[in-house]
């Protein structure tokens, strides 16, 4: 097939009609000769007319070809496949190969696996670059970081094994359009090289990521979209493993929520979702999924021991066998002594006692629970109980202080509630100043007259639906949800060890310190008093209490959960120590070591793989949390043409589904071998025979 590389030189062609132009006019013209007799026109051969007729002809189709070929050169003609040859036969071509690497390329049809099919379409395209091109490959893992490698050029350099590179995605989530665009302005400035860029992706739903490409369509880029195949995929998935909301306490039985979804398919599905207790099978569940339907399950698993675990939630095999189990790590706290200190309440408002009444009987058993009057002083009335909730502040502040002090020597820890009845206590701002704690009522006092920025009463009694699952995540205390609340936050700069929970308007409302191994929590309202929280109202006010205790009691560093493969993870120590010796446990028996040195907390980025990640003190667990596949990666479907197209909008694009003859598919784009050299060499050659026969004229 020819093509033209630079079509508006065609325009030149109108210049091959000036000899037959020329000739058209010499016809017209006429000589008048003078003679006397016929003589001389009886010389003339009937013969000799005819080859000059012949004579004018040719010579009149050779100019017009000389003509024509030297208009062409300019024009840069190109022809694909030259004398049999191939996609080898090209100008010269400078390609950047993109590769979607993330989770849902390990999608497996019946090809074989997206990664590996994808692979040997790099291998195809490659093979036809010669040592006139040159190309790079980028593979896209999370987010648009580009893994680029430098120019290879055929013939002169090895490829640092490509292909294997895509035949191992990682398990993170990728949106190609920022990485399109960073590819675009990769190539050089040099204008010898024709610009290709391939896509080599599964076309998962929402790939790109963006509606729209910002490359410049003058770049001269042609873009190719290499598809695996060009089936419609399906897929299962295990969405979260959880808990529906009750609390968790060691020797208890417990529900687990497993979460499932289906993408595509076409009739009901059974799946027998598998519940995993420190990798021990404790419990199955089964459900009917329906085409691009989800469904919870719930499974009761035996009586835990205070202490880590790790839960997991797994069904059979399918296509894509990565979100196939999900892992969460679950703490559960010990058995707490909580000493309730309060006095003078008026009758039927003591719903902080009432609450904690109902964690220490004998159903729940969630703490053991005693009350007191008075504040204990003595190092040996302190050590009777783990945790105190102190409800009302108006205590001499040498008792404060005593307490204060205690509390902190021996690692106990407590929750200060203001009473709603009494004025606010410059008595606590006093010992918490005296001993240098960040815990001032200050702009922590409650809103006079405002309240939270919580449900109205009647709409609190809808229970789970408004509360979102509060506490499904009660194990892990960076997730802590109370009444809708926002997550713990990491201590602000300036502040030390604190942290700080709002409501949902961004309102403080708690205050956490660690000192030492000590807890204390300050809440800027009374958290017991219906006008001042609505809490007490709702059947959540019990688990809201045990969550309070929970998080007293947990000295470990706060780590969030629920986290996707490739996101940063930030322990909070809540003190300053030195992480020598800490080191963290991946899957697959994966090490990594925190460095040497003092600090109040550390960021970990190598969470590669979905599963348990654990981090040791020595031998001492101190932590865990669990890594999931990236919700987007388990919906494989395909993202409808027509967006793709959208998104290519006024750029050179060619779509190349799976089962296409990919040669022809590259080659519809490229613009072959240029022949303007023979071009010009056939016009010499025809100029030479336009003398030859023109000069002929003289022998005659």
């Amino acid at each position: 097939m020819l093509s033209f590389l630079n079509p508006l030189a065609l325009f030149g062609l109108f210049a091959a009609a000036l000899p037959l132009v020329i000739h058209l006019l010499s016809r017209w013209r006429t000589t008048t000769l003078d003679f006397s007799s016929l003589l001389l026109l009886r010389k003339v051969q009937s013969r000799s007319v005819r080859r000059l007729r012949t004579r004018q002809w040719l010579l009149l189709i050779l100019r017009t070809l000389i003509i024509a070929l030297l208009m062409l050169v300019p024009a840069r003609p190109a022809v694909r496949g030259l004398l049999g040859g191939g996609p080898r036969d090209h100008l010269p071509v400078e390609a950047i190969f993109l590769a979607d690497g993330s989770a849902s390329t390990r999608y497996v049809d019946s090809g074989g696996q997206v990664a590996g099919l994808l692979a040997g379409k790099y291998t195809s395209v490659t093979g036809w670059l010669g040592q006139s091109d040159r190309y790079r490959l980028l593979r896209v893992d999370n987010g648009p970081e580009l893994i680029a490698g430098d120019w290879v050029v055929p013939g002169n350099q090895p490829d640092r094994d490509g292909a294997r590179e895509i035949e191992n995605p990682g398990y993170g989530h990728a949106a190609l359009a920022g990485a399109l665009e960073q590819a675009a302005g990769l190539f050089s400035a040099d204008g010898i090289y024709q610009r290709e860029i391939y896509l080599l992706t599964d076309r998962q739903r929402g790939f790109l990521g963006a509606d729209s490409l910002a490359v410049d369509s003058s770049a001269g880029i042609r873009f190719y979209l290499l598809e695996s195949n060009g089936n419609e995929p399906h897929n299962i998935a295990v969405r979260q493993v959880g808990f529906p909301g009750e609390l968790v306490r060691p020797g208890a039985p417990l529900e687990v929520t497993v979460s499932l979804e289906r993408f595509g398919g076409d009739s009901t599905l059974p799946v027998f979702p598998r519940v995993y207790l420190d990798n021990r099978l404790v419990g199955q569940g089964e459900a009917l999924l329906e085409p691009d339907g989800a469904v919870a399950v719930v499974v009761e698993i035996p009586p835990l021991e205070p202490g880590y675990h790790e839960l997991a939630a797994e069904i059979d095999a399918d296509a894509l066998a990565a979100d196939n189990r999900r892992v969460a790590v679950l703490w559960v706290p010990p058995v707490s002594r909580v000493t309730l200190v309060q006095r003078g309440l008026p009758p039927g408002t003591d719903y902080l006692g009432a609450a904690l009444e109902v964690l220490s009987s004998r159903t729940a058993g969630a703490v053991r629970f005693r009350r007191a009057a008075a504040l204990p002083v003595s190092p040996s009335a302190v050590a009777e109980s783990d945790v105190y909730i102190v409800h009302g502040l108006e205590h001499p502040a040498r008792s404060l202080t005593a307490f204060l002090t205690e509390l902190r020597r021996q690692g106990r820890h407590a929750l200060f509630v203001p009473r709603s009845d009494e004025p606010v206590s410059g008595a606590f701002n006093s010992a918490t100043g005296r001993l240098d704690l960040p815990l001032g009522l200050g702009a922590l006092k409650k809103f006079d007259g405002t309240g939270f920025d919580l449900p109205a009463s009647g709409q609190a009694a809808g229970g789970s639906a408004v509360f979102d699952r509060l506490f499904s995540s009660i194990e892990a205390l960076g997730r802590v949800r109370l009444f809708g609340l926002r997550e713990l936050e990491s201590p602000a700069a300036g502040k030390g060890a604190v942290w700080d929970l709002g409501t949902r308007g961004g309102r403080g409302l708690l205050r956490m310190v660690r000192v030492g191994r000590a807890n204390l929590i300050l809440s800027s309202a009374d958290i017991s008093s219906l006008e001042e929280t609505e809490l007490p109202g709702t059947p959540l006010f019990v688990p809201f209490v045990h969550s309070l205790v929970t998080m007293l009691t947990r000295s470990g560093p706060l780590v969030p959960q629920g986290v996707s493969v490739g996101e940063k993870v930030t322990f909070n120590f809540g003190e300053s120590v030195n992480t020598a010796g800490m080191e963290i446990h991946g899957p697959g028996d994966e090490r990594y070591l925190l460095p040497p040195g003092e600090r109040e907390s550390w960021d970990f980025t190598r969470t590669d793989e979905p599963g348990a990640y654990w981090l040791y003190r020595g031998v001492e667990l101190a932590a865990g949390f669990g890594v999931g596949l990236h919700r987007a990666e388990s919906d494989v479907r395909l993202e409808p043409l027509s967006l793709v197209e959208q998104a290519f909008d006024g750029l050179e694009f060619h779509h190349v589904p799976g089962g296409t003859e990919l040669a022809g598919a590259v080659l519809l784009g490229r613009g072959g071998v240029e022949i303007w050299p023979w071009l010009l060499v056939a016009a010499l050659v025809l100029l030479g025979v336009e003398q030859v026969v023109a000069n002929r004229r003289g022998d005659e």
